[in-house]
């Protein structure tokens, strides 16, 4: 099983009419979008819809809001009954305003409160996948590291420098899955898996001791990149399902790569993540080329 141990967040993105330096007391906007949001959310649906079991652990208020992110999320495959609802905090949200140049606000409501006795030690275990990311606080994920050590559960890291490093012990990761953009900030000698996600969707999985392996998954002929955003969390997810799944190294790869490729085609948010059989229809055109 795949736990995922994170933010979990309304997402609610106004696209304006026109972008503005100095903005005025009242924007205008042709439209709005109200989705799931938080990088563990989201790679828990990509999880859940490349076919693992992957249960998502944290807090959402006792609101509306918390109901329909969690409903939408059973929906699709993920297991909610690890998420508690905090009677006094509302459901975190991240705003986003824009067009070309987006600006976001994140406001972690009762995500702040997600903790540790939330994850029981009798689920963790070797088989086990912990599934973390940097967006909540350092104070709230380390000792989510501590016991993934303790028990001898696999945990991947998936930071996107919401916070500092620093603040971490990575020698206790057994994966980190990082944008390119950031690689250099990874301190040197990591005793780990580090795996590269290029802004294309390929990425370049690094074995300490063993020369680079780059995964270049080529694309259709006319496919085009239209949103890059839920990219990162589409891989990650994806990654984790395979390893959970029993999938080798390769096909694991391969098909993390190929769910952040379908993802970044499509326009839109917590919907453009991938099927499982959608992957699959790429893996077998890979195999008969």
């Amino acid at each position: 099983m795949i736990l995922i141990f994170g933010a979990i967040l309304m997402d609610i993105h106004v696209t304006l009419d026109q972008d503005q330096t100095l903005p005025p007391r009242c924007h205008s906007a042709s439209s709005y979008h109200i989705g799931v949001g938080g990088h563990a959310a989201i790679q828990a649906l990509a999880a859940a819809k490349s076919g693992a079991r992957a249960a998502l652990i944290g807090q959402v208020g006792d609101d509306h809001y918390g109901k329909n992110i969690l409903l939408r999320l059973r929906q699709r495959g993920v297991i909610t009954s690890g998420v508690a609802r905090h009677e006094s905090l509302p459901t975190g949200t991240i705003f986003t305003m824009g067009r070309q140049n987006p600006q976001s606000i994140m406001a972690f409501g009762a995500s702040a409160k997600a903790n540790i006795e939330q994850i029981p030690r009798e689920i963790v275990e070797t088989q086990t996948i912990l599934l973390l990311q940097d967006e909540l606080p350092a104070k709230q994920n380390t000792p989510v590291f501590k016991r993934a050590e303790e028990q001898g559960a696999r945990l991947i890291f998936t930071p996107t420098l919401r916070t500092s490093l620093a603040e971490y012990d990575l020698s206790l990761c057994d994966d980190v899955i990082i944008p390119q953009a950031h690689k250099s900030i990874l301190p040197a000698g990591l005793d780990a898996n580090i795996i590269t996600i290029k802004e294309n969707g390929d990425c370049i999985y690094e074995e300490k001791g063993q020369p680079p392996r780059p995964v270049n998954i080529k694309e259709p002929e006319n496919f085009q990149h239209r949103d890059t955003d839920g990219a990162f969390d589409a891989f990650c997810g994806t990654y984790a399902a395979g390893l959970s799944n029993g999938f080798s190294l390769e096909e694991t790869l391969s098909r993390a790569v190929i769910a952040a490729k379908l993802t970044s085609a499509k326009t839109g948010h917590h919907e453009t993540l991938p099927y499982l059989d959608e992957i699959n229809d790429w893996m077998k055109n890979i195999e008969q080329k």
